[in-house]
């Protein structure tokens, strides 16, 4: 009996994915057998791996793993699934045709000297997408696969979604008759039903005489206050959370109604939710009135990742009220731990501003070099520009511009307009 030799490596490496190549086989030493006959990988549109710490038979396993996530449409020579195998990535349901592939992360890597011109080998990995409307998904994977001199043959995969704990959720405040007349097909789309919400959501972007009007109620005494008269009329409204991170079958997402800056689940107010393909809404009804200070709604979301089947506490992760954004610069955003370690290594996903250019405070003017650098680097962080930031708004930037508004809904031209200024720099806070 030959007794086999083993190498066992364990990788904690980030690959950055930012470009838009094909990527050669690198050899890898004395391990890499594989050569592709054409010596080339096609990798999912917009991604280039630095595999610089990895051999490269990691690259080819990767890509046909993003291959298969984002839809199949990517030809990869010479590396296949094995039909007698056991694929779980094949009877997904989802596709991330429309995500990008932030960064790949390579866990645990093991590989056995080859017999015959065939070695074996285990990767397991982590997979960061993320969208132009700012959806983020975690995919952990594991792969059983074997290589020859001409191919690799992947003979298991299994996968998990990792959720955030923290996970960023979106709300808006809509109108009750808007969702009321609303087909099924839209409430049953978590795409859909996003794009309702931001077409029809109550600005909480508040007014000149709303700042005016509100600062004199904070300079009210107690007594005072008692004796404040709102002019806010009760309307009734449906309150949409959108959790903006892909979640398991057994994560917990929870929307609830309080008078109180903390959650209670016993407000009397039940809560709707849709799950499209683990993509969460939640939704409530009432009848309230926004900007009514002194009967401030609060509406909370409380979340279980649902990771560690003992664990079955919910966190708090986020807070809304039904008055305006009058100090915005207190509002707590929740950090993804994952964009943070890419930042920590000097990956620029862009910086913090006041908020002007995200609410239309201030709109850009696309003649203005320096404005005009601001799209682009907004363009470019988002994985849609890959040009020089130079300034000029030329050809290239137009057509970065046009598949942003495309992505996003937006229509299919590059008009440079209010509504996709907003949509372009949402949640940055620029």
């Amino acid at each position: 009996m030959v007794k086999r030799a083993f190498l066992c490596i364990v990788l904690v490496t980030v690959m950055v994915v930012s470009g838009c190549a094909s990527s050669t086989d690198k050899g890898g030493g004395t391990f890499d057998i594989f050569k592709p006959e054409d010596n080339v990988v096609v990798l999912p549109e917009r991604a280039f791996i630095d595999r610089n710490d990895v051999p490269g038979d990691v690259e080819h396993v990767t890509a046909a793993i993003i291959n298969v996530l984002r839809g199949g449409k990517e030809v990869i020579p010479h590396i296949g699934f094995d039909p007698d195998g056991q694929h779980q990535f094949l009877s997904e349901t989802f596709s991330y045709k429309a995500f990008d592939v932030k960064f790949v992360e390579i866990i645990y890597y093991k590989t056995e000297m080859p017999e015959d011109g065939v070695r074996y080998a285990r990767l397991e990995g982590g997979l960061y997408f993320a969208d132009a409307l700012g959806r983020t998904a975690y995919v952990r994977f594991m792969a059983d696969y074997a290589i020859s001199r001409r191919d690799i043959i992947i003979v298991n995969t299994e996968y998990e979604i990792l959720p955030n704990l923290y996970p960023t959720v979106r709300a808006f405040i809509v109108p009750k008759q808007v969702i009321d007349y609303t087909p099924a097909t839209v409430k049953n789309s978590f795409l859909d039903l996003y794009a309702l919400a931001m077409e029809h959501a109550v600005s909480m972007t508040p007014t000149p005489e709303d700042m005016e009007r509100h600062t004199q109620y904070e300079r009210m005494s107690f007594v005072q206050r008692l004796q404040y008269m709102t002019k806010a009329v009760p309307k009734s409204y449906c309150v949409l959370a959108f959790c903006m991170e892909r979640m398991r079958p057994d994560s917990q997402f929870v929307l609830s109604v309080s008078q109180y800056e903390t959650a209670s689940l016993n407000s009397g107010s039940a809560a709707y939710y849709l799950d499209d393909n683990g993509w969460r809404v939640g939704l409530v009804a009432g009848k309230f009135a926004i900007d009514d200070y002194t009967k401030e709604i609060f509406f909370h979301v409380e979340f279980n990742s649902g990771i560690d089947p003992e664990d079955d506490d919910l966190t708090h992760v986020a807070r809304f009220s039904s008055i305006k954004n009058y100090h915005p610069d207190r509002i707590e955003r929740v950090k993804n731990p994952y964009i943070e370690d890419l930042k920590r290594q000097g990956y620029d996903f862009g910086r913090a501003g006041n908020g002007a250019v995200e609410f239309g405070d201030v709109f850009l003017n696309l003649s203005v070099k320096k404005e005009a650098m601001i799209v682009q680097k907004r363009l470019a962080d988002i994985g849609f520009y890959k040009m020089k930031i130079d300034g000029d708004f030329g050809p290239g930037s137009r057509r970065a511009l046009q598949s942003f508004k495309k992505a996003s809904g937006l229509g299919n031209d590059s008009q440079w307009d209010m509504k996709t200024q907003k949509a372009l720099f949402r949640r940055t806070n620029l």
